[in-house]
């Protein structure tokens, strides 16, 4: 089925037009409330939630110092009151400990999920507020969440921010004319890896940067597109497939330059038999391959392996899938290896 189908299969775009032209919506247009208004297919977005993120974006750029953008010391002192401004909003963030599934949950008010969080490195520069605070409520956030809610101040005040992407993090980056920045680490509330040390960490191959993959700046759509990801597996979890995978579509639309919609797309066909019924065979197979050949990791070889088993090629689907385990030996890799062997598809051993 096309991917213009299955965005009419729903009222979803029908619903956010009503909801961006009500008077609450009128109050901030940012990409954090777009992802707001769109993850109430998914999920309760109260709208005191989304009152409270245009509050926190009238804060900070009130508390926004003047001065030139085009100045590195001024725009730090910017980066460092948005993060004030967050911190005094009881912005923590949950990881190394947890992740949170959605924006609006990062947004909600709660106790502090866990006390270890105030010993986090990441939270080193926020501990005294914490400490302080301690009986007060938090907003819990990880890379993706604050990463967004920046975007979504710099959006409304016009500050040269954008999102970025690594295997496995977010992170903003403040651009100069002059084609120099200033990569901004949310977690951790500074500016504290360059381009190489994220590469190392997280595993952004040189060929993954230099086609735009990773380290790159994202546009609007792509972060639309990375959250409609998100708003996707949500769906997933819920048993809605043929929402998540209109959802999944929108983020293949929206950015297209990442492996992961086309490998949740592969994935859903290999998984899932209704998802068989809306998508076909051979689109499995070209956005499985697609997705290897933006990066070739185990996980993407393995639904690969699986598309084609499904294809009955499951000789090339054992090379394949021997390539993800000698990439990462798990033993499901192993057991897909000799399921091949005997004739099986992922489906006839998992149902």
């Amino acid at each position: 089925m096309a991917y213009s189908n299955l965005r009419a299969l729903s009222p979803f775009r029908v619903e956010l037009h009503q909801l961006i032209s009500s008077p609450l919506a009128s109050s901030g247009n940012t990409s954090g409330h777009e992802v707001l208004l769109e993850d109430r297919r998914a999920e309760t977005v109260p709208d005191a939630t989304i009152e409270r993120l245009s509050l926190i974006i009238e804060q900070a750029s009130n508390n926004l110092p003047p001065g030139d953008n085009e100045d590195p010391e001024i725009a730090l002192n910017k980066l460092y009151s948005i993060e004030h401004t967050l911190t005094t909003n009881n912005f923590v963030c949950s990881i190394p400990w947890f992740l949170v599934p959605s924006l609006a949950q990062g947004l909600e008010l709660k106790p502090l999920q866990n006390q270890q969080l105030i010993f986090a490195g990441e939270n080193r520069y926020r501990r005294a507020h914490i400490e302080k605070n301690i009986n007060q409520d938090f907003s819990h956030v990880d890379c993706d969440l604050s990463s967004l809610v920046y975007l979504s101040i710099s959006e409304t005040i016009g500050l040269p921010i954008c999102f970025v992407e690594v295997p496995g993090h977010n992170f903003i980056r403040w651009n100069f004319t002059n084609g120099k920045y200033i990569n901004w680490d949310t977690n951790f509330g500074y500016n504290r890896f360059t381009d190489d040390e994220y590469a190392r960490m997280y595993g952004a191959q040189k060929e993954q940067i230099d086609n735009g993959t990773y380290l790159s700046n994202m546009t609007k759509a792509n972060v639309l597109g990375y959250f409609g990801l998100c708003r996707g597996g949500t769906l997933d979890s819920q048993g809605k497939i043929d929402e998540a995978i209109s959802e999944y579509y929108f983020g293949l639309e929206n950015y297209p330059q990442s492996p992961v919609p086309g490998n949740v797309l592969a994935w859903k066909f290999v998984s899932s038999r209704r998802a068989q019924q809306i998508i076909t065979p051979n689109q499995a197979l070209e956005l499985s391959r697609k997705a290897c050949s933006i990066f070739r990791s185990a996980d993407n070889l393995d639904t690969l392996a699986c598309v084609l088993a499904e294809h009955g090629e499951f000789e090339e689907a054992i090379a394949i899938e021997t390539e993800a385990y000698q990439l990462d030996p798990r033993t499901e890799f192993k057991a897909m290896i000799d399921a091949f062997k005997l004739g099986q598809t992922w489906l006839d051993i998992n149902g």
